[in-house]
């Protein structure tokens, strides 16, 4: 069983801005800033989660996605 990995990119390009302006918002102290100049920022902040999902994925694993798990692997080693 094959799965083309294209349909799982995100575009960082497409939402780096939005986390930058939601920062902003959330830290009135930077209110003068544009979202622009915190792009890099976050970029690092989200490949740093990034990094550490991928070390630890079960401390980000919610209940409702561990049962989708256990879904998609049962569905998988049925159709074996």
């Amino acid at each position: 069983m094959t799965q083309k990995t294209d349909r799982y990119t995100i575009s960082l390009s497409d939402c780096l801005e939005d986390i930058a302006e939601n920062f902003i918002y959330a830290e009135s102290e930077y209110s003068h800033v544009p979202p622009f100049v915190l792009v890099p920022i976050m970029f690092e902040a989200v490949n740093d989660l990034i990094d550490e999902f991928s070390t630890n994925p079960e401390k980000y694993i919610s209940d409702r996605l561990r049962e989708k798990i256990d879904e998609a692997v049962s569905e998988y080693l049925a159709a074996a």
